[in-house]
């Protein structure tokens, strides 16, 4: 009897272990359903990943991969021939300024220009040819010396007109400091109000000339080209 027992309850432990092992297959075949399409879903976005990843590797092997440096912002500097910023305080620039501004100012406005030489307004004169000597008939020399006075007369207006451009022009290449003790002028508010370049340049020459460097390289090299 008890043997037969013994092998009742073997029987029985084997179909027992049977089951269990068609169950777990069973787990584990619907696991499977489950985690594999979430891997193939990994697998791919790392591929595309991967993907998207090699142009920027190519583009960083051939430019060596390295990065771009950051550049500050450099003032540009200034061109030969260009007119600098006029300086105040000691040992200025203001003779290079000065025949820079010279230069470029008998340029651009002509007769006015000669302001920063003679420090004064420059008028022309009306300097009419001997007609008479050219065998001009004298009702042709009126005609001729009215339209010249007419030309002078236009001349003139230009130049008034331009004044204002004029002074703009200089205080343009005026540093602060150099604005500020121009400023410091007796009627400077009616002057400046009136953009008047005359008074302006004598300004500049009462409140910058004393302190320039009267024998640095800048006066040697205006010397050398007078001589």
């Amino acid at each position: 009897m008890k043997r037969v027992c013994l092998r009742v309850k073997k029987e029985n432990l084997v179909w027992v272990g049977v089951i269990i092992f068609i169950n777990l297959q069973s787990y584990i075949n619907r696991l499977n359903c489950r985690i594999l399409p979430a891997f193939i879903k990994i697998k791919n976005s790392l591929q595309m990943s991967t993907t998207a990843e090699q142009p920027r590797r190519q583009m960083n092997d051939q430019s060596g991969g390295k990065k771009k440096l950051f550049h500050p912002f450099k003032k540009p500097e200034e061109k030969p021939g260009g007119l600098p910023k006029l300086k105040y305080g000691k040992g200025n620039n203001y003779f290079k300024f000065k025949q820079a501004l010279a230069e470029m100012a008998i340029k651009e406005y002509g007769n006015l220009g000669k302001l920063i030489d003679l420090e004064k307004y420059n008028i022309p004169n009306l300097e009419l040819p001997d007609y008479a000597a050219m065998g001009i008939d004298s009702s042709q020399v009126k005609v001729m010396e009215t339209e010249a006075i007419k030309g002078l007369a236009k001349e003139i207006d230009k130049m008034r007109a331009d004044r204002p451009r004029l002074y703009g022009f200089i205080r343009q290449h005026m540093s602060v400091e150099s604005r500020d003790e121009v400023a410091q002028q007796p009627d400077y508010a009616d002057w400046h109000a009136e953009k008047d370049p005359e008074k302006l340049w004598q300004a500049i020459v009462k409140t910058h000339k004393v302190d320039s460097a009267s024998h640095g390289t800048e006066v040697m090299e205006l010397i050398a080209r007078k001589a």
